[in-house]
């Protein structure tokens, strides 16, 4: 029956989620099994994004379709976390290509154009972890690579997470199958912790810029493309990431947060907006805010310090760059939190929208949010903090005012279209991601050959 299956169905996305919540708890605990070794900041990150995904999976609006959205969510979210702790590069390329199927799927029974991002993505990374490997004769799975192998790499990161406003999978938002965003974009912050371990200030400086240029359009014409706009919270965490690996899990848990209340907005339109506003805007005490304050301190120590006016211009240009994300992510939340009233909305979502809000929140003391309560105080700041909100909360409950407020509008929403890609970029993805496959079956042979393991 139609409702013995949703609710079954809805049973185990619940546990789903409640799986990654306890990969990002016992994230220290994993250690290594097989041809696996998770790192704790990796654990947390595949955590967030597949108690995410399954989240999605509840509170969308897809019932007619949820069996075999649940059935991608589910290959995707084994293939995430194993190429998460994947120790070797043939396993993880094998994880990886596992997780584009089910994307590449998912993208192909909606009708857009995501496939193509992602058969992009599959070629930078499949590109750059054989060329590290061949040139470092090495099967194990690369701590770092070469700036010539990052280009390739980088050019995979921006198309899963979605970084650069238009590019990347987020024209799947508002479809049935947007639960599985916050996998792609998890895959994309995945591949650069474990690629990069030295700061890029001047490449975390671009990132941070293009996150502001995709706001302004918001703040200009007052208007939410909610496609448009999710690119947001992805590129102040990629940015961050790139700037200062020490905040990277931070900012990626931020991001995905982020990134995943933008993928429920269309199903709560008319309810949430205050937490929306609050994952927006990059404010204490959000996960994001301890990934900014980390950032923030390490630029400004190493551009007072560091010798050279070269090394020293792209960490000047990072902390320039971070008290205007602040304010843009501030204004973003003012405008999110007064948007016109209009359209419906499902009570899940709505609770969903609520949770990622506490999530947030919670992340942030439970790990760590990069020092910052720490710097404050401790756990005693962090209490006053929860304590202070407690009261604003109960303070709000009880007032009773003589006229209801009526707050003028000062943004609307819409969801925005997706981004045409033209034939020729189209035939070059599907040679690319051909090329792709080819590469990594070749190479899967060899290693099965040689002995890899």
């Amino acid at each position: 029956a139609p409702d013995l299956q949703r609710r079954w169905l809805r049973g185990v996305a619940a546990l789903g989620v409640a799986g990654g919540v306890v990969t990002v708890v016992a994230r220290d605990a994993l250690g290594s099994w097989r041809a696996t070794a998770t790192d704790p900041g990796a654990a947390a990150v595949a955590g967030t994004a597949i108690a995410c995904a399954w989240g999605l999976t509840i509170a969308l609006e897809v019932d007619r379709d949820r069996w075999w959205i649940s059935g991608l969510t589910g290959v995707g979210c084994a293939s995430l976390l194993l190429f998460a702790g994947a120790a070797w590069i043939v396993p993880a390329l094998l994880f990886w290509s596992c997780l584009s199927v089910a994307l590449t799927v998912a993208a192909a029974r909606d009708g857009g154009r995501t496939w193509a991002w992602i058969a992009l993505a599959d070629a930078g990374m499949v590109a750059g972890l054989v060329a590290a490997a061949t040139a470092a004769e090495s099967w194990a799975f690369p701590e770092a690579l070469d700036t010539v192998l990052l280009v390739p790499v980088a050019m995979a990161v921006v198309a899963r997470t979605g970084a650069i406003g238009g590019a990347g999978g987020m024209d799947v938002i508002g479809t049935r199958c947007g639960s599985l965003t916050p996998l792609m974009v998890g895959s994309g912050f995945l591949l650069t912790i474990r690629v990069i371990e030295r700061p890029l200030p001047a490449a975390g400086a671009f990132v941070l810029l293009a996150a502001i240029l995709v706001a302004v359009p918001v703040l200009r014409l007052r208007s939410f493309s909610i496609r448009a706009c999710a690119s947001w919270p992805t590129a102040v965490g990629l940015g961050l990431c790139v700037a200062a690996p020490s905040a990277s899990t931070t900012a990626a848990v931020g991001a995905l947060l982020g990134v995943t209340a933008f993928v429920v907005w269309p199903e709560a339109l008319d309810r949430g907006r205050l937490s929306r506003a609050a994952l927006m805007s990059v404010i204490m005490p959000n996960v994001m805010f301890g990934a900014v304050a980390t950032v923030a301190s390490e630029a400004f120590v190493t551009a007072t310090t560091v010798e050279g006016w070269v090394r020293r211009a792209p960490w000047t240009a990072v902390s320039a760059l971070l008290p205007f994300v602040l304010a843009v992510g501030v204004a973003l939340g003012i405008a999110a939190a007064r948007t016109q009233r209009k359209g419906s909305y499902l009570p899940e979502a709505v609770f969903m929208s609520w949770l990622l809000f506490a999530a947030s929140i919670g992340a942030a003391a439970f790990l760590g949010a990069g020092g910052v309560y720490a710097a404050l105080g401790g756990s005693a700041a962090a209490g006053l903090i929860v304590l202070g909100l407690g009261a604003g909360g109960f303070a709000a409950s009880r007032a009773r005012p003589r006229a209801a407020a009526h707050p003028e509008p000062l943004a609307d929403v819409v969801l925005g279209g997706a981004l045409r890609v033209p034939r020729a970029v189209t035939a070059a993805a599907i040679a690319a991601q051909a090329g792709a496959g080819v590469a990594v079956t070749w190479f899967t042979v060899q290693g099965l050959k040689i002995g890899f393991l």
